[in-house]
């Protein structure tokens, strides 16, 4: 009976002190209408918090359930701070703890809570939600630096809670979270929002803690992470666990081990860590269309805009920091340090204009490995360009090639190399001749062209070179000189390139194992294949050389090794005359080599001087053979069609003519007459042979009838095409004539 008396008595203390003058102060046992339980600080004695219920039933000492709910929250002012309400709660006046199964609805005048199952502490100021819950944080009813008014964020999740702490409403949100407003959405696992008390414009957030499986969408942008930090009213965030934002119209990306944004300064830094790269990727379209993907990495990504003020056009930048790696579908590269900018472009889409790297520039793409100091990439005109002591490398061909800048162009597999004028003016590109990467370089194995500008470009099988300006070759035992040069290489079975052919033109000049050559256009192939067993051994090559239609009046000229008389002076003469170079003329000339020795062919109005000689004709054949020593001697000279030579003091013509220089003997036919101006005689006959050397001479009567002479054999000069596997005869040494020499009749 004494507890029956002692929870009555508590109840009616509690309504009596709560209730109003027209509320009952008094209650049966277990039932209470127009429920009040207000709270008072137990220091300064001011009310806390005051409960109503339409209905309250008493249960137990630590249990009173309240049907419709209202729980008022007040400040230290007694000011009204929140509302709670529900339509049923469990109350435990002892602990000042109000929980419940059903909705709660919590109201303030920057805040508003829903969800199910919920507790309330008061000596905590903690509300918890288990179930559903809906978090709306109300900003001032103010505009954002834009002019927009500013929308209110709302927060929901699976459980939440709210922590009423200093001068913060502190919300805690977790399980399936999603934050929303007009300038953002972003889901995660956890997330806790720091709503200030005294909101002074802004969103009313000023802190956004994210973690677990960040998904965020913000100003046409994607980003994911693990954990984010956000400052809204700073317009900051700080992204972490191997963050990553994409632009949604352009598709380009960042990604790193640390992101910290600041839309203030319109900046962008991504950071590298132990196993994250900063990274990123642009989609670059050019004016045809084409979309080229360019990833690039480094220790620090930093973006921003710049411009835009005093109507200058908007950029964006890209800075690129430390171990930088570029990988694009055409190329790859490194440096030290990468700076872009690209305009807004159509449709908000950034247009990468310009990419400069500096410092140990590396790139490889189809043409090999560069190097250089520094480098530019223009995208929109898919170029690349190193300057600054570029080195192009490509092992598999066997080629170097050295300038001070080269570009490779829009085209697939095509560049520029150009040089600067100082100590080192020149682009220099050296080849190895048909040596593989792993093969040591053999002695003439490697041609070495010089100019000062160079265009290549590239095939599976071929490389072509275009040199302009200045250019010098030196390729084995060949030297060649020229203003515009074209070198064609082509790839070996066994790995490298071997020079096939090369064109020279405009003041051509060409010095090549015992011979020089001068000529306005010259097509030399410096190697070819013959169809002899020892082909592979004795290569041979063939030179062209011919009159340019930019310049008739300058015709190919040779320099070949002086000779001995040829005998057609008197042959009694104890006097040598001077030696001097064989210099030959033509419209057109050309010569086939080998290893010991070449033939020349020359063609068109041929005009030759040399010692005691100087001989017109319309075509002519020289044979060059290689002495035991080493030195290189004319073995034979053939002279056809309105041969017309001057030796001394006589003068001699015939259809064909055949000097022999290394004997001093001449050999004429078709008609031939020989002039002695000396003595104003006149020789001719069927045939006549001069021989210096054995002091004689032969002239040969004519031909029996009905025995015609064998029609001579004309042998056919080479013409070889790079596209085909054409092959070449050796050339073999001129043969020695047979002629009966006769004693001199005084």
């Amino acid at each position: 009976m004494f507890g029956f008396f002692q929870k009555t008595f508590f109840i009616l203390a509690l309504t009596a002190a709560a209730a109003s003058a027209q509320r009952s102060t008094t209650m049966l046992p277990g039932t209470v209408k127009n429920f009040e339980l207000p709270n008072f600080d137990e220091n300064t004695g001011a009310k806390e918090w005051e409960l109503f219920g339409e209905e309250a039933e008493y249960k137990s000492d630590t249990r009173i359930d309240v049907m419709r709910l209202k729980l008022n929250l007040l400040d230290s002012d007694g000011k009204l701070k929140a509302t709670i309400t529900s339509p049923l709660a469990n109350v435990n006046p002892v602990k000042k703890f109000v929980s419940g199964d059903g909705d709660i609805f919590v109201v303030a005048p920057e805040y508003k809570i829903e969800g199910k199952k919920w507790a309330w502490d008061s000596p905590k100021k903690f509300v918890e939600v288990f179930d559903s819950i809906v978090v709306d944080i109300i900003p001032e009813k103010r505009a954002d630096g834009d002019g927009e008014k500013i929308s209110d964020t709302r927060i929901t999740g699976g459980y939440g809670s709210m922590l009423n702490a200093g001068q913060s409403n502190i919300f805690d949100v977790r399980k399936n979270v999603r934050l929303s407003n007009d300038q953002m959405t972003l889901e995660c696992d956890a997330l806790r929002a720091d709503a200030p008390k005294q909101r002074k414009g802004g969103s009313g957030v000023s802190e956004i803690d994210a973690s677990g499986s960040v998904k965020m969408k913000y100003a046409d942008k994607n980003i994911r992470a693990g954990a984010a930090k956000v400052y809204p009213d700073k317009s900051t965030a700080f992204l972490s666990g191997s963050p990553s934002i994409t632009d949604i119209p352009s598709r380009a990306e960042i990604s790193g081990d640390t992101i910290e944004l600041d839309k203030g300064k319109k900046t962008l830094l991504s950071k590298s860590g132990k196993s994250t790269r900063a990274t990123a990727v642009i989609f670059n379209t050019s004016a045809d269309g084409k979309s080229e993907k360019i990833t690039i990495s480094a220790d620090s990504i930093k973006m921003g805009e710049k411009g835009g003020a005093g109507g200058k056009k908007t950029q964006n930048f890209f800075d690129f920091a430390g171990n930088v790696k570029v990988v694009a579908d055409s190329f790859t590269a490194s440096c030290d340090s990468l700076a872009a900018t690209a305009d807004a472009g159509e449709n908000g889409k950034p247009q990468i204009e310009i990419i400069k790297g500096t410092g140990h520039i590396k790139l490889s793409n189809s043409n090999g490995t560069a190097t250089s100091d520094n480098m530019e990439i223009i995208p929109a005109k898919s170029e690349v360009v190193l300057y600054d002591n570029a080195v192009l490398t490509d092992p598999e061909r066997g080629m170097r090639l050295f300038a001070h800048a080269i570009v490779f162009l829009k085209e697939r597999n095509t560049g520029l190399a150009l040089s600067k004028s100082g100590e080192n003016p020149f682009v220099v590109l050296k080849i190895r001749e048909g040596v593989a990467a792993d093969e040591k370089l053999k002695t003439g194995a490697e041609t070495v062209v010089k100019s000062r500008r160079l265009k290549f470009v590239k095939n599976e099988k071929n490389m072509r070179f275009d040199f302009e300006r200045d250019v010098k070759i030196d390729s084995g035992d060949i030297d060649a000189s020229c203003q515009k040069m074209q070198v064609l290489a082509i790839r070996g079975e066994g790995g490298g390139d071997g020079i096939r052919k090369i064109t020279a033109s405009d003041n051509v000049k060409i010095a090549q194992k015992g011979y020089s050559a001068e000529s306005e256009i010259a097509v030399i192939y410096p190697k070819l294949k013959g169809k002899s067993a020892d082909a592979k051994r004795a290569a041979h090559r063939y030179v062209e050389l011919s009159v340019s239609p930019d310049n008739p009046a300058k015709r190919p000229t040779i320099y070949l090794p002086a000779t001995k008389a040829i005998g057609l002076d008197e042959l009694s003469s104890k006097n040598k005359p001077e030696q001097k170079p064989t210099v030959i003329t033509s419209d057109k000339q050309w010569l086939v080599g080998g290893e010991k020795s070449d033939k020349y062919f020359f063609e068109g109005d041929v005009k030759a001087v040399g010692t005691d000689m100087d001989v017109s004709c319309k075509r002519a054949q020289v044979g060059i053979r290689t002495l035991k020593n080493g030195k290189r001697s004319i073995a034979k000279i053939d002279l056809f069609d309105d041969v017309e030579l001057t030796s001394g003091m006589k003068n001699a013509t015939a259809g064909k003519m055949e000097i022999f220089p290394e004997d001093e003997m001449v050999v004429l036919s078709e008609d031939p007459v020989v002039i002695d101006k000396e003595d104003n005689t006149r020789v001719s006959g069927a045939r006549m042979v001069y021989n210096r050397g054995k002091r004689a001479i032969r002239v040969e009567a004519e031909q029996p009838a009905g025995k015609s002479a064998a029609p001579e054999k004309r042998e056919k000069s080479f013409i070889p095409d790079f596209e085909d596997d054409e092959t070449l005869e050796a050339t073999p040494e001129p043969k020695r004539p047979t002629i009966k020499i006769l004693p001199r009749r005084r």
